[in-house]
């Protein structure tokens, strides 16, 4: 069955997010957080767009973004195709790194683009990375103002006063909830984060590509280890870039026991 069509945006914005595939982490480090934001100021000298957020997570990143000349697929090719390549050199890997394809939506008016704006920013609070939007280092809404931001800024405040845009985040953050609910009984999740520490204590290694090369029974071990912490199967083949099959082949050996 062919893929269904892009929807164009008639204001040419759009919000874009790319995963990793399988929802695997695409930033291993720092090193690669820094080497994913020099790419995008790369390809946006060389195929111009208006940036207007940007927020990079574990396995996924946001894009607040205006198409320009150039096409928003061959843009998001660009950006995705040298930093894939880049990133499996740094981490001794090969293979495909992104989702095939990115998912796209229109941004007509300027009521969703700042509802989109605030989603994009409050991405890191609500994964419990910080208590602000403006202390997380790998987003744009900490950078606003400073000579290194990515951001088309005169073009964002063309749209959003900057003033509104930081009612909108001191807004954003009395929604959320300090202390989130989880199930009587169930230990509470560890975050990706706290997972790799967790798996580097256990198998030495602190990246996926590492622990794919090690043997497959010391890879057993410190799974078995991540799950009895509560870590999902899910999160296991995410930080691992196992497969989820075998990750929970494993749980199911684990359960036996």
């Amino acid at each position: 069955m062919p893929r269904a069509a892009r929807k164009k945006s008639a204001s040419g914005i759009y919000h874009v997010l790319a995963r990793g595939i399988n929802q695997q982490r695409i930033f291993e480090d720092d090193a690669d957080f820094a080497l994913y934001l020099k790419i995008l100021a790369r390809v946006k000298r060389e195929s111009p767009f208006v940036l207007y957020a940007y927020c990079l997570m574990s396995n996924h990143v946001h894009l607040l973004l205006g198409e320009q000349d150039v096409s928003l697929s061959r843009v998001i090719q660009r950006i995705g195709v040298s930093y894939a390549y880049r990133f499996n050199q740094r981490h001794d890997r090969s293979g495909h790194l992104f989702q095939d394809r990115f998912k796209s939506e229109p941004v007509e008016d300027d009521g969703y683009f700042i509802t989109v704006l605030r989603y994009i920013h409050d991405n890191p609070v609500k994964a419990g990375l910080c208590s602000s939007a403006e202390q997380y280092k790998w987003s744009s809404c900490g950078r606003l103002g400073c000579a290194d931001s990515l951001v088309d800024e005169s073009n964002l405040f063309d749209i959003v006063p900057r003033e509104e845009i930081a009612e909108a985040e001191h807004a954003g953050k009395e929604r959320l909830e300090p202390f989130p609910a989880t199930r009587k009984g169930r230990k509470p999740r560890l975050s990706d984060e706290e997972a790799m520490e967790v798996l580097k204590e256990a198998s030495g290694v602190s990246s996926s590509g590492a622990f794919q090369r090690l043997p497959k029974e010391e890879q057993r071990r410190a799974v078995c280890g991540l799950l009895e912490q509560g870590s999902s199967i899910r999160q296991v083949a995410r930080i691992t870039g196992l497969g989820k099959g075998v990750v929970e082949a494993w749980r199911k050996q684990l359960l036996r026991l």
